[in-house]
């Protein structure tokens, strides 16, 4: 009597991963429903007016030499009229101020254009940016 060895079972016992495939359905079949609820959102006012959108302002920077160049739209002026001109902007509500965007030349030294955003900040000038 001689017994054969038996075959190992080869095949892949898919019980178990049916056995989760249909827990996963039941789950996605409850919670599908619960996610359909919208959550109501305040409708929002539409944007401002065109008209009423505040000015943007150039200050423009330039070094020459040890001196420092700077316009406000183009019209040339010096520091201490240039923060004259801010302080003015600075005493309107913060919506209706206008922006002012620094430009400067490659050659400008950082301090400088640091020093002018401060400047805008202390005379109360809510939007003070570089371009």
């Amino acid at each position: 009597m001689v017994r054969e060895a038996a075959a190992p079972m080869v095949d892949l016992n898919t019980t178990p991963l049916i056995d989760v495939m249909l827990v996963l359905l039941i789950i996605f079949m409850i919670a599908a429903p619960l996610m359909s609820h919208k959550l109501p959102l305040p409708n929002q006012a539409p944007g401002p007016d065109p008209a009423t959108i505040p000015a943007r302002h150039e200050i423009t920077v330039e070094a020459i030499g040890n001196q420092v160049r700077l316009t406000l739209d183009g019209e040339l002026m010096s520091e201490s009229m240039l923060a004259s001109r801010l302080q003015i902007a600075g005493r309107m509500p913060a919506k209706e101020q206008a922006e002012f965007r620094i430009s400067a030349a490659e050659d400008v030294r950082f301090e400088t254009v640091a020093s002018l955003m401060a400047m805008g900040k202390r005379a109360g000038v809510a939007r003070v940016g570089l371009d």
